[in-house]
Formats: C-alpha cells, structure tokens, sequence
C-alpha cells in the first residue's frame, strides 16, 4: 500500500498499544504473538538514510504516475513498474486473477531482466568502438575498465530498481539472480540458473532464517524453478507445430 506520511513508514520506531495474545493458527515460526486492533504511535524514525531516500523516491514516482494517467491506468502502472498496490487497483485484481495475469503486479526476473537490458544497451557507447572490438582478444575485452564501469552501473541499477519495487521477497531473489547474470560473463564464468537460484536462497535465509515460510519467497522461489524444468518439455511438445 501507499506510505501513510502520517504514520509507520520505514525507518519507524511505534509503540503498540493492546492485548497480546496467542500466535493464530498457522501463523509464520517467526510470529510470537498477535495483537487485534492495536493503538500505534510513531515514536523515533530511523533506519538507513540511503533505503528511506529510495522507498520517498517509490512514493513520488507514484504520485507523479498518477497525476500524469487517469485512474485506473494509473494504479496499474503503478503496481507493475513500483510493486504499489493503490486502492483503485482493487477493482481490477479479479480480472487479473482470473485471466492469470497477476504475476504482471509482482517483481520477477522477466522486469530485472529488461532493465538491464536497457542499461546495459544505452551505456555500449563507453566500450564499443571498431580498435576494441577488432583488436583486442576475449579476455582483455572482459577486463577493459570500460566494460566494468558498464556492468557496474547496470548492477546499481538493479539494486536501486529492487528497493523501488518494494524489497519483497521475491524482488530481492530476482534482484539477486539479475546481479549475477551480469557479473558472471564479466569474470569468465558461465551463468547456470540452478546455482544463481540456489545461491539467492542462501544469501537471504542468512539474512532471515525465517524467509523459507514466507509466501512471496514461496511462489518466486518454486515459479522461477519450474520455468526452468518444464520450459524444455513444453519446447520438445510443441516442436512439431513451430513451423
């Protein structure tokens, strides 16, 4: 939802105000106690000067999408550009769900994939010239400073483009998977999407343990790897009818 400038943004310090009680059933390991309509208070505000620059940075794109397109377009760019799920887009997430087309309002490997595609194209001019590419042989073109100011600006722009779309979950695995399909062509190494997906995992359960029960993680983590099991069947299934 839209940060309420009033209230608990991130970087906040609340107090909460209620009765405790028991964990629901079914309720996440890391979830101790549940409190039913609590009084909150903003108390301090702190957090990483750079991460709350970012998610104001979230907030006012979105209110430039929406003074720039009429509702609902608006909201909908809103949610799959930034991952903001604005109330006039409630009206459209039946429709959504029933064509199969949620997956366009959540972060994926498809939109990381595309931006740094972008980037990648619009900064060719720092390296690409006739003496490099004619002259210089493999190696020396992965080490040429020029490339790696290139791959640099593309992973800034896929770690700026994840906490702008949320840091969920499942934006920080395609995050993590995009950071390293850019990084291993540069070093000489051949990008395989088991490891890359593996080793997401790893670095965000060393981040929190308890990320394995989250649902976001869930269904990014088991829709990336079944992309890549069935992709090949269903290749093989239609071959006869591609021409």
């Amino acid at each position: 939802e839209i940060e309420d400038p009033y209230g608990a943004n991130y970087g906040s310090v609340v107090e909460l105000q209620g009765k405790l009680l028991a964990p629901l059933p079914h309720s996440a390991p890391n979830v101790l106690a549940d409190m039913l309509f609590p009084r909150i208070h903003v108390i301090a505000n702190m957090g990483n000067p750079l991460l709350a620059t970012l998610y104001s940075w979230r907030i006012t794109l979105s209110n430039i999408i929406e003074q720039a397109l009429p509702q609902p377009a608006a909201a909908l760019l809103a949610a799959i550009l930034l991952g903001l799920h604005t109330p006039a887009l409630h009206p459209l997430s039946p429709i959504f769900s029933e064509t199969g087309t949620v997956h366009l309002f959540v972060s994926s490997g498809f939109k990381v994939t595309l931006l740094a595609g972008l980037v990648a194209n619009s900064t060719k001019w720092l390296y690409s010239n006739k003496i490099e590419q004619g002259k210089l042989l493999p190696a020396q073109k992965r080490s040429g400073w020029r490339r790696w100011l290139s791959t640099i600006l593309v992973i800034i722009s896929i770690a700026v483009y994840t906490i702008l779309n949320g840091a969920g979950a499942a934006a920080i695995r395609a995050g993590i998977m995009g950071e390293l399909l850019v990084i291993t062509p540069r070093i000489g190494r051949t990008y395989n999407v088991y490891t890359s997906l593996a080793f997401a995992a790893l670095l965000m359960s060393l981040s929190n343990p308890f990320i394995f029960w989250d649902i976001g993680f869930q269904l990014s983590f088991m829709g990336t790897l079944g992309i890549v099991l069935l992709t090949p069947f269903f290749q093989r299934l239609l071959l006869p009818i591609e021409h």
